[in-house]
């Protein structure tokens, strides 16, 4: 038996035993991984090949062969071959030894022709087979009766007139049945005859993992009934066995494993060794290795229960640190990035921690829940909704029906009223913290075991932050101060966590609270604050009491951010003038600050000098630039007239009012030389060249000190971007240009 086959040729000369040590037939009981066998089955192309995984079996005597591993499939294998009309003389040949009961029942089935059994008008085919002369009352409550009878329900509500179809792809189903002669199973590599390729490690494993140990048939009965069916209910419907999610999870556990255990390179004691190889793992760690599966494969059912609020838990804006969809669900992707492994591997911890009765939260207890509490009606949709954003919002409006008056209602509940229901939601919170932290870390292979202990500590007790190893020690203060002002100020949570979830901050959110502190400051803090050392710990005390005032406005704060990054580039020469951002001299203009403060000052510029009333940002940000330019022109420049203007030699006042001109013609500058070039060598100023270009470009030069501007990112060597002033300056008019910034 130890090749390929399909459903006629594996029972064409042999018998196929399920023995007494097998659990009953239960995929029955569960339609959605029925539903995806067979459209898995129904979106095969014609002589497309359909691989269903390996099936193990040993020889009990001539012609008769017990199956092991893999009843599930097979079973439901054979009663969908039943149904669409496959010859069941082969199909006899098939034998359900569990239950005499059960046996009896399937051997009765097996010798009638599905399109015999006596139709009734309405009726299930279950109802039907009840009908039928030869069924017994007896079987009425076996469960692998009853499991066959539900599945035979859902293969018929799904192939409604299309057994012909599918019959004609009976064939192309294949699988690969093991023989292990000796009813030992081999911990070797077992090479497959036909197919040419050794088994997957999920079939190595199994062999090896359960070779020689206590409680065998135990954990054998584990892997293939219980984790089984929970890895064929989370695979992905596109995807045709559990090989890969299998893989995957032992992929997964195999690190949790030398995390747990401190496993070490054997040429380095101090790192740990992620190449571990559990196929060589010894007798006395196996048992290990198996409980480690026995508590994440349960939770992967969970965390394909809650999809969406794990998910939202992990996504910032535009994208997130981990597609738990994609991990959970098999995809050919199952090895990880450090930051995905840091992260999935808390959130197992996390969920296992958890430890809720049964793991999921029912829409009936929070439509029962809002029904006595507020007596009003919701739907399921409703109920969804609560459930997606509970630990999102403080309150919510829900629409529904008085249930007195029938009439529509709407309602805002306060969430605290879930209190008990929803504990296990709220605990889902720390997701949030966990990918905030694990995005603005420096993560590594060398620090993952660090990390992933660190957040499992967490789980456990939330103080622990600003002391979890691996993990960025100002992230820590800053989460530790959320949730402090979450705790005080329910108010601004909200708002705290859309900016957080923005992907300009992807959870680091102090460059919003510099901006807030320093402008409750007055005066010109904002150098000073970013450049603190120890910024939370310092100044987390000043910023809790400043948010007292209700009247804080951070959302404000948040959309004049996000404006001014959006045209951040067309702007950018505001900061020329600006001396804790920009210095000069005769041969260079360059950057002295790094570009993220640069860009929190023009932020903080636009807010300190315009009027906060103004919520318009479109229209804020042209206020801003036009007060600013005059400030500048008339203060700093000191420009009275034409005459004042042609004068200027100072290099980046010149490069100041060449930004301004552009920027009123639709060329601008920081743009054009793109984004990574913020620094500008100067041609000029008894600068020797001997390039015809550049003496052109002089000639044209507005001012009569001449000077010509070439961006560079670091080093200036020639060969960057100029400042092409003849694509603006051909209609300059020096007095519009006056009457426009100084009268």
């Amino acid at each position: 038996m130890n090749n390929i086959n399909n459903i006629k040729e594996l029972l064409k000369e042999e018998e196929l035993i399920i023995p007494e040590i097998q659990r009953d037939y239960v995929w029955g009981d569960n339609e959605l991984v029925i539903k995806r066998f067979i459209n898995n089955i129904k979106n095969m192309k014609d002589n497309e090949e359909l691989d269903i995984g390996f099936f193990y079996s040993y020889k009990i005597y001539e012609n008769f062969n017990a199956l092991i591993d893999g009843q599930q499939r097979i079973t439901t294998l054979i009663l969908l071959s039943w149904y669409v009309g496959v010859d069941n003389t082969k199909l006899n040949n098939f034998k359900f030894k569990v239950r005499e009961n059960s046996n009896n029942f399937l051997e009765k089935l097996l010798e009638q022709k599905s399109a015999e059994i006596p139709a009734i008008d309405g009726k299930k085919i279950s109802d039907k087979i009840k009908n039928s002369i030869w069924y017994k009352r007896i079987w009425d409550n076996d469960p692998t009766v009853k499991s066959i009878l539900n599945a035979l329900d859902i293969i018929d509500k799904e192939l409604d007139n299309k057994k012909e179809n599918i019959k004609n792809k009976i064939d192309n189903i294949k699988f690969s049945c093991i023989e292990a002669g000796d009813r030992r199973l081999e911990t070797e590599y077992i090479l497959l005859n036909k197919r040419g390729v050794n088994l997957t490690n999920s079939e190595q494993l199994k062999a090896i993992l359960t070779e020689d140990i206590e409680n065998k048939n135990e954990w054998l009965e584990k892997w293939e009934k219980d984790w089984q069916d929970i890895l064929w209910e989370c695979k992905g419907e596109d995807i045709y066995n559990t090989d890969n999610i299998w893989n995957a999870v032992l992929y997964w556990v195999r690190d949790i494993y030398v995390i747990e255990n401190n496993i070490c390179k054997d040429n380095d004691k101090e790192k740990i060794n992620y190449d571990f190889d559990l196929i060589g793992i010894e007798k006395e760690n196996k048992e290990k290795v198996l409980k480690i599966l026995d508590w994440i494969i349960p939770l992967l059912k969970i965390i394909n229960d809650n999809l969406d609020i794990i998910q939202e838990k992990c996504q910032f804006e535009k994208d997130s640190i981990i597609n738990i969809k994609n991990t959970i669900q098999g995809n050919e992707k199952y090895s990880l990035t450090i930051k995905e492994k840091a992260l999935f591997y808390s959130i197992l911890y996390l969920i296992n921690n958890i430890n809720i009765k049964d793991k999921n939260i029912q829409l009936d207890t929070i439509i029962e829940f809002i029904l006595k509490t507020h007596n009003i009606y919701i739907g399921e949709g409703t109920a969804e909704e609560i459930k997606r954003n509970i630990a999102k919002y403080n309150t919510m409006e829900i629409k529904g029906r008085d249930s007195f008056e029938g009439i529509p209602k709407t309602i805002t509940i306060n969430i605290a009223e879930f209190s008990g229901i929803f504990d296990e939601i709220i605990e889902l919170e720390k997701i949030r913290i966990f990918r905030n932290l694990i995005q603005n870390s420096n993560i590594t292979a060398s620090n993952l075991h660090n990390v992933v202990n660190s957040l499992k500590k967490f789980n456990n007790n939330v103080y622990k932050l600003g002391e979890l190893e691996g993990l960025n020690k100002e992230q820590q203060e800053e989460e530790a101060l959320k949730l402090e002002i979450f705790e005080k100020y329910e108010e601004y949570k909200d708002i705290i966590i859309e900016i957080e979830n923005n992907n300009l901050f992807k959870g680091k959110i102090k460059k919003i609270l510099l901006l807030f502190l320093s402008i409750k400051e007055k005066d010109e803090k904002l150098n000073d604050n970013y450049k603190l050392k120890d910024f939370y710990k310092n100044k987390k005390d000043i910023l809790v009491k400043l948010l007292e005032n209700k009247n804080i406005e951070f959302q404000n704060l948040f959309n004049i951010y996000k404006e001014l990054d959006l045209n951040k580039n067309k702007i950018w020469g505001e900061l020329l003038l600006e001396d804790d951002v920009y210095k000069s001299n005769k041969n260079y203009i360059w950057l002295i600050s790094n570009e993220e403060y640069a860009f929190l000052k023009l932020v903080y510029l636009n807010i300190i000098n315009i009027d906060k009333n103004i919520s318009d940002n479109s229209i804020r940000l042209e206020e801003f630039l036009n007060k600013n330019r005059k400030e500048n022109i008339q203060n700093k420049l000191d420009i009275k007239n034409s005459e004042d203007f042609l004068k200027i030699t100072e290099p980046k006042y010149q490069l100041y009012i060449l930004y301004i001109i552009g920027y009123d013609n639709k060329y601008y500058i920081f743009d054009e030389i793109g984004n990574i070039n913020k620094n500008f060598g100067i041609y000029g100023n008894g600068i020797k060249f001997e390039n015809k270009k550049i003496e052109e470009m002089l000639k044209k030069s507005l001012f009569n000190h001449k000077l010509v501007f070439q961006s560079y990112k670091e080093i200036w060597r020639g060969g960057q971007p100029y400042v092409k002033t003849e694509e603006f300056i051909k209609e300059f008019n020096i007095q519009k240009f006056l009457e426009k910034y100084i009268k």
